[in-house]
């Protein structure tokens, strides 16, 4: 029994890495995916998340020119500008071509320009800026060995990056340690050469969580593929992490490794040790999971998805109620159905129009511009205006009303309205609210200074980029 409460710390420091990265700087039956259904077309098809917010600049009556804007932590210079190591307190403009979509990891972050180039800056050190050389990328790149290719969305996950070129292929480089590049194979922990995944041509967007995938197609399907220590994949024949190590009590290590890129390597090394037996953690190539999906998101271990009834399933991690089913505490949670405080009553939360994940908390835009946040709270991350305990169900963030867009990390949430500007919420120990100033949380959404006419935001682990004049 020792051996198995030593081995469950281990891995679940594993699954809190990212915690540590950030500070040193009702059931729904999942569709057959052979069922037949009418899909939606590519067109209601869109992705907000904390890593993907890859949407179409909107159609404006007087010619605009874009730029990228970022604000935060700049310790790997996830920000994009030459002030390594320095926070930055509100939005500042990057030198870069004019941008189409951005997403933010925790330490990098990516961009399409609107010729279709992809571009990255920051932190290299698992290849997830698609670099041969390591450390620090400062300033916006060309992803190498994709110069002449064409991309219309991308994802940011933790520590790798996905991208979908115009012919529908996805793209994938960085860490691999989970099978998070979806590629057949566990590791790398370092793939700094972007390599294609040939069971999908007609991907639209993708999303990218701690060490886990998703991808969606033009007719609604969605893959999903990577690390499923909470079951964040959910596939046929794995297992998640609690159920792996009742199987596997006399093998697990005493300690483990605290050096990030030593850490990450030692997991591959474990799984790989561990062989057939791993596989069950981890689904190393795309999984169909669902059919007739109309948004995905990818929180830190959980993954959320808006079905074609415009209701929102949930899966993965449910510590703290990030499931948004009414419970929490649950280690790793089948396929549930969101739920929300509606009016006086709880009930199925329905009308969304996308989501996005966090580390522990999770948010649903509806159709009618206003948001609801469940999850955790303790930093102010559902914008209730106090810190409270963690909510299991949907809760609506008081004031917000004409949201745009929403996109969230692993403490802190951006919404843009439809007004042009944009407000944030939540951890600000770096400046990444974009507020002017630093604070240990903001649990209020307050507007962002110094930028205005907002057109989308990406929220990293803790920096902000932005699209706005």
């Amino acid at each position: 029994m020792k051996r198995i409460v030593t081995g469950t710390a281990v891995l679940l420091l594993i699954a809190a890495f990212g915690l540590a990265a950030t500070l040193q700087r009702g059931s729904v039956k999942p569709t057959s995916s052979t069922s037949s259904s009418e899909s939606p077309s590519t067109s209601t098809v869109a992705t907000t998340s904390p890593i993907d917010v890859g949407e179409t600049l909107p159609t404006v009556t007087t010619e605009i020119t874009y730029r990228p804007y970022g604000c935060g932590a700049n310790t790997r210079g996830q920000v994009g500008v030459p002030t390594e190591g320095q926070s930055v307190l509100q939005p500042i403009p990057i030198e870069a071509p004019e941008p189409k979509k951005i997403a933010s990891g925790l330490l990098h972050s990516l961009m399409i320009d609107t010729e279709g180039h992809l571009y990255s800056w920051g932190d290299n050190t698992f290849g997830q800026c698609g670099h041969q050389d390591t450390g620090v990328v400062v300033e916006p790149r060309l992803v190498q060995g994709l110069e002449d290719r064409t991309f219309i969305a991308i994802g940011a996950g933790w520590f790798h990056s996905l991208a979908v070129d115009s012919e529908g292929w996805v793209w994938t480089f960085g860490n691999n340690s989970s099978g998070q590049l979806g590629n057949g194979r566990l590791g790398p922990w370092r793939a700094p050469t972007p390599a294609r995944i040939n069971m999908m041509a007609d991907a639209v967007s993708v999303a990218g969580g701690m060490a886990h995938s998703m991808a969606l197609t033009s007719q609604g399907i969605l893959f999903v593929w990577g690390n499923n220590f909470f079951r964040q994949v959910n596939s046929d024949g794995t297992m998640d992490l609690v159920s792996f190590l009742q199987t596997q009590a006399g093998r697990l290590p005493e300690s483990v490794p605290s050096n990030p890129q030593e850490l990450w390597a030692w997991l591959e090394s474990f799984l790989m040790d561990l062989a057939d037996d791993a596989k069950k953690l981890v689904a190393l190539e795309p999984q169909s999971i669902f059919r007739d999906v109309r948004a995905i998101a990818a929180g830190a271990t959980h993954s959320l998805a808006v079905l074609s009834d415009k209701t929102v399933a949930a899966w993965g991690s449910n510590l703290a109620g990030e499931c948004g089913d009414g419970r929490f505490l649950v280690f790793a949670s089948g396929f549930v159905q969101v739920k929300a405080l509606m009016g006086l009553s709880i009930d199925t939360l329905t009308e969304a129009e996308s989501v996005a994940g966090g580390m522990f908390h999770s948010m649903v835009l509806r159709e009618e511009g206003t948001v609801y946040g469940f999850g955790y709270n303790q930093e102010g991350q559902l914008g209730l205006g106090i810190a409270t305990p963690p909510s299991p169900i949907g809760v609506k963030v008081p004031g917000l009303k004409e949201v745009d867009s929403i996109s969230l990390s692993y403490g802190h949430t951006v919404a843009c309205l439809r007004d042009g500007t944009a407000q944030a919420w939540g951890l600000n120990s770096h400046g990444e609210l974009g507020l002017g100033y630093t604070a240990p949380f903001i649990a209020t959404p307050t507007t962002i200074l110094g930028i205005s006419q907002v057109a989308r935001a990406a929220a990293g682990g803790s920096h902000t980029l932005f699209v706005a004049p």
